[in-house]
Parts: structure tokens; sequence; C-alpha cells
């Protein structure tokens, strides 16, 4: 069965306003009865999206606001720099590739630290960039393997563009 193409930007934009500084999403026009014009568009899924609901498709609110700034759909993924899936205050999205977007999840391994796993009684540091496993080295301690990933992380990508264990608190 064939996907149903998406909406346009154009009618996004008949539809819909969107407010950058508050990640806000408000109805323009209503959509059908009982939501009047002027009425923050959509709801709050379980894993805190925001969704809305347009001739009979779901749409996510971080999506539809990359699309209504740049009047274009993004190309990639469209992610949360805080990692906080309410927030869509444009500042905060940004429209990355499926790597990108890999790297600023939060490390749910055993070891406890991203980047870090565990290899045999060592530890090993590896990150993946473009599509391919670099290895970061095999340290005694797996908090010596996090600062070697949160190094890596930094010299490639710059202070704050991706969270390093560091930054999530790891250390303390």
């Amino acid at each position: 069965m064939a996907r149903r193409p998406r909406i346009s930007v154009a009618r996004l934009r008949e539809l819909l306003d969107y407010n950058p500084q508050t990640g806000e999403i408000f109805w323009k026009v209503s959509p059908n009865y009982g939501i009047p014009a002027g009425a923050p568009a959509g709801s709050w899924n379980s894993a805190g999206y925001l969704q809305i609901q347009i001739s009979s498709k779901i749409y996510y609110g971080h999506i539809i606001a990359v699309a209504l700034v740049k009047g274009e759909w993004p190309a990639g993924i469209v992610d949360h720099h805080d990692r906080n899936t309410s927030n869509n205050i444009y500042e905060n999205l940004i429209d990355t590739d499926k790597g990108a977007n890999a790297r600023n999840r939060v490390s749910r391994n055993s070891t406890g630290f991203k980047g870090v796993m565990r290899n045999g009684k060592r530890f090993t540091g590896q990150i993946v960039v473009d599509k391919k496993y670099k290895y970061l080295g095999t340290f005694d301690t797996a908090a010596d393997a996090a600062r070697a990933y949160d190094t890596y992380v930094v010299a490639t990508f710059g202070e704050g563009r991706f969270p390093t264990n560091e930054s999530m608190g790891h250390f303390q």
C-alpha cells in the first residue's frame, strides 16, 4: 500500500501558527467543531511528543515547527538538542541525520557511560561516525574510556554539540 503524500508547507501555513520563541503551535482556523481558531494544536503522546492530526494523518509538532520556519519539510531527522521531547523552541530543534541523532541519545548500557563497552576486564571506548565504528582505545577503567569518548566528541564535533559523559554528570 502506497503512503499518502505529506501536506504541503503552504497548506500548513494556512492552518497553523508557530511561535519559535515558545515552541507553541496554534490553529489559525478551526480544525473541527469544538476546537476554535487560536486554540493550541494537537496533544501530547506518552513519549512527550506533540502530535497534530491534519486530514486524518498524524504529524509531530517538532517536525511541523521546522517546516514552518524553513518553508520546506526537513531533509533528515529533527532532533531535540536538549533531549526534552516537549521542548519545541526552534533553537532547540536540529535537522540532522541518523548518526547525529544517535550521538545525542543518553547511554543506557551497563557501564553507565556513553561510548563505553566492557571488553573482558577492561573497557573499550568507541563511537559510530559515518556508519563506521571508530575505535578510541582500550582502558583499565570505564571512566578512562568515557574520557576518551568525550575528548573525541568535543574535538570532532565541537563543545556542546552532542552530550558528553561529563556534561551528563557521569563523573560526579
